[in-house]
């Protein structure tokens, strides 16, 4: 890619063979910015989404790698997409999504404050939480994806007291959105 956002040569890595020459058709024709200009821009690694069976592109993104820190169980290298939309290249994003399989969380025993009222009503589940981690691991962000709603404040409350490792994206800590399940059970003693 040169300095001004064009693309000037590809290669494709993966793909259906009937969809490579349309993506890179589509990426020959998108004039990109590039939001750091000290980035190498001889290795950019872009993905292509095609619409159902269509050669009708709805979507570039790019890939980066994203370093995870020696001891976790996943240590090494891991490829991860940043969504973006088409004619923009997030060479240094301010975000990545993960997988929760892909977060350390480095404090454990957080204390789970059983909602009364979901006690007294014998209410138990699973709440599932998007969370926003910020560069140094806390969590700044919480929102439901899924799970009993009056279990769902202290759902929040128990997760903005997690701590994570920071995670590092070439060299760099890096926000992290992500995932998290909360579980209320009663037999558990429901604290």
């Amino acid at each position: 890619m040169s300095k001004s956002g064009r693309v000037r040569d590809t290669r494709v890595l993966s793909g259906p063979p009937a969809l490579r020459d349309a993506a890179i058709t589509t990426l020959k024709a998108q004039s990109f910015t590039v939001q750091q200009k000290s980035a190498d821009l001889r290795n950019i690694k872009l993905a292509v989404t095609f619409a159902g069976d269509s050669t009708i592109a709805t979507d570039i993104s790019q890939m980066v790698s994203v370093v995870v820190q020696a001891g976790g169980p996943l240590a090494g290298i891991r490829q991860v997409v940043i969504p973006g939309a088409p004619g923009c290249v997030h060479v240094s994003p301010t975000m990545v999504r993960l997988r929760p399989e892909f977060m350390q969380r480095q404090v454990a025993g957080v204390p789970l404050l059983y909602p009364p009222e979901a006690k007294a009503d014998h209410v138990e589940g699973t709440v599932v939480l998007r969370i926003h981690v910020d560069q140094a691991g806390n969590v700044v962000a919480a929102a439901k994806l899924s799970g009993p709603d009056v279990l769902v404040p202290a759902a929040i409350e128990a997760a903005k007291r997690f701590k994570y490792q920071p995670y590092l994206l070439n060299g760099m800590p890096i926000a992290v959105e992500t995932t998290v399940d909360v579980k209320f059970s009663l037999s558990d003693g429901g604290s």
